[in-house]
């Protein structure tokens, strides 16, 4: 089919499409950078979120394991 791009193999092999003409729109302008960070930024904010959760995660495991090991040597 004309104007359909070929998708890349499973192993990454992207070299039928690498050196394809990159398509810009006359009916709609181009993002600026800016725009395009902004837009992305919420993601970068939901994996910091992530990483506190674990960071807590741990914290509370460590510190119930400590509990239990105190009750343990006062349990004889």
């Amino acid at each position: 089919m004309k104007g359909r791009m070929s998708t890349p193999s499973k192993d990454g092999d992207y070299s039928k499409i690498i050196d394809m003409p990159h398509h810009v729109s006359s009916k709609h302008p181009q993002m600026s950078m800016e725009s395009r960070a902004a837009q992305f930024g919420a993601f970068d904010a939901l994996s910091g979120i992530k990483r506190i959760g674990e960071k807590a995660a741990k914290k509370a495991k460590a510190e119930a394991d400590a509990q239990m090991t105190r009750e343990e040597v006062f349990d004889w």
